[in-house]
């Protein structure tokens, strides 16, 4: 299904409003207020456009412009219903030859207005006819689109998916954000790891230090000081060895006396 502008979407919107299953409505409706305000009308006869202008308008663009709209709607209603989104039914009233604003009207003065005949382009005679002799009924597909917001599947789709790939594209970033913080935690946790092994080792080193000190220092002590130390001699104390009394006897025995 091919983009449409959007008059065509209005058109599409009218179309299901007008045309759902049970309903009589002639496709050609759709151009009735464009006919009807300005002053246009379809002569099946002649195969003409007649435009109702007034007799010192000599500008043809707006001419051309209402033909546009009318080429338009026309050119939607043959593609639509090429695509099967609507259904042609013949009209057993035998449909119209004439479309649009009456050649006697209240809204046409003769003497202001004068009625400039355009041929109808070849390819849009037939669809425009077919439009004024048929009923329309409009199929359920169209009716889907038009309450999809006029998206077709293809669109659907994709905004599913773009749906799901901006889900996925935020949990990707809720799944690094995780990752980051279980690196930042793995971080801390090294780093913790390491500070308490060295203040471990650190301490297992003074530990070590303060058990070796006081060994080694006593042995400096004993090995080393005494050398450097003089040596107080302790001389033994004399004592005076007693003298025994001698008494001269007779005999020249000599008698020891206490």
């Amino acid at each position: 299904m091919r983009r449409f502008s959007k008059q065509e979407k209005k058109y599409i919107e009218e179309l299901c409003d007008n045309a759902k299953p049970g309903k009589s409505y002639i496709p050609a409706n759709l151009l009735y207020w464009t006919f009807h305000e300005e002053n246009v009308a379809f002569d099946a006869t002649t195969r003409e456009f007649i435009f109702y202008r007034p007799k010192e308008e000599n500008d043809n663009t707006a001419l051309l412009s209402i033909e546009g709209k009318i080429i338009e709607a026309t050119l939607l209603l043959d593609y639509l219903e090429k695509e099967g989104l609507i259904f042609y039914i013949k009209d057993s009233n035998g449909g119209l030859d004439y479309f649009g604003v009456p050649k006697k009207s209240n809204l046409i003065d003769t003497n202001t207005t004068v009625a400039k005949c355009k041929q109808v382009p070849e390819g849009i005679e037939g669809p425009l006819m077919k439009s004024m002799n048929h009923r329309v009924i409009v199929g359920q597909t169209l009716i889907d689109y038009v309450e999809n917001g006029f998206k077709t599947m293809e669109d659907l789709q994709l905004e599913e998916a773009r749906i799901q790939s901006k889900t996925a594209i935020e949990s990707l970033k809720e799944a690094k954000k995780q990752t980051w913080w279980s690196i930042g935690a793995l971080i801390v946790a090294v780093v913790t790891m390491f500070v308490t092994i060295a203040v471990q080792v650190c301490y297992t080193q003074s530990v070590r230090v303060e058990e070796v000190k006081s060994p080694v220092i006593q042995m400096i002590k004993k090995e080393i000081l005494p050398k450097h130390e003089t040596k107080k001699k302790v001389l033994p104390t004399v004592q005076p060895a007693k003298q025994d009394s001698v008494k001269l006897t007779s005999g020249n025995k000599i008698k020891r006396t206490k």
